[in-house]
């Protein structure tokens, strides 16, 4: 089949990087431990049934930057850039409030990291999860965590969210957490999550929003907050008529939210500097907020 080769090819040629098939051999030679329980409580806790040795350790280092977490392996900490349970909860509530049955819910995150929210779905019953990111690295940190908590129910394709239909399938709970504003093409993007959407399903879009009662975008440049890959933000409004232009029958905005310094900073896990570390100073200063959007 045409489209499975296409994939494969993609997937091989970002595994095919030097410093990724460096991490590949080094994890093959690890002997790791399993997890005998996976609990989460502010953080993915994994109770294993042996130490970790130094070389697992010097492994996990190797892994960085972990942006999404934290992990704890019995007390061994990883203490990832984002705080990434405050989210959940978040998320965990429009869930809930949305009647949405994870226990039914083929679901798909995209631009899923290391699949932190994944793991955490898995938890809480999700019948499937399929991560995308064409990052090699976050895909070895999933896979180190996997090995060690032996997820069933999680798929992991190194793949963008321009791939998207060459699954051919589509989902009852779509996830595009914190990529929107990423994005050269916005209304495209949301065509492309519109498309992978089941009828009737939903998906749970977070992303950046000005503070504004009217339609309007912010297109900052060169950077915003430092980041060059920031192109388009939102006010509410402008992106529920964005989400009717992409076919969808609703948008609602249903949180909203400052970030902080104590849940985005710096850790010895990144090793470079964070977005969260001055967040509070930068101007203009806009909210995270998360729509749910019918099909």
């Amino acid at each position: 089949m045409e489209h499975v080769h296409n994939l494969l090819d993609k997937e091989k040629k970002l595994l095919a990087a030097k410093d990724i098939l460096a991490l590949d051999r080094d994890l093959k030679s690890l002997s790791l431990p399993k997890a005998l329980k996976v609990e989460s409580k502010n953080g993915l806790h994994l109770s294993l049934n042996a130490p970790l040795s130094k070389e697992v350790k010097d492994y996990i280092l190797a892994l960085k930057p972990w942006r999404k977490g934290p992990f704890f392996l019995d007390s061994y900490f990883i203490d990832s850039e984002w705080q990434s349970f405050i989210k959940l909860s978040a998320l965990l509530k429009v869930v809930k409030a949305s009647d949405i049955n994870l226990a039914d819910s083929d679901i798909i995150d995209i631009g899923a990291n290391n699949a932190y929210y994944a793991f955490e779905l898995a938890l809480k019953g999700a019948k499937s999860i399929t991560c995308l990111d064409p990052s090699g690295r976050f895909y070895k940190q999933f896979e180190f965590i996997n090995l060690l908590a032996n997820f069933k129910n999680i798929n992991y394709r190194l793949l963008g969210i321009e791939d998207s239909h060459l699954l051919q399938k589509s989902f009852d709970l779509v996830l595009c957490l914190g990529v929107l504003y990423h994005r050269k093409d916005p209304l495209n993007t949301l065509k492309e999550l519109f498309n992978i959407t089941k009828k009737d399903g939903a998906l749970i879009l977070e992303t950046l929003i000005i503070n504004s009662k009217s339609p309007l975008s912010y297109t900052p440049y060169p950077t915003y907050a430092g980041m060059k890959n920031v192109y388009f933000l939102f006010s509410p409004s402008a992106l529920v008529n964005l989400s009717l232009h992409a076919g969808f029958k609703n948008c609602d905005l249903v949180h909203k939210s400052y970030t902080t310094s104590k849940e985005q900073r710096s850790t010895p896990f990144i090793d470079s500097k964070s977005l969260g570390d001055n967040i509070e100073s930068i101007r203009p200063r806009v909210q995270r907020a998360i729509f749910i959007l019918k099909r």
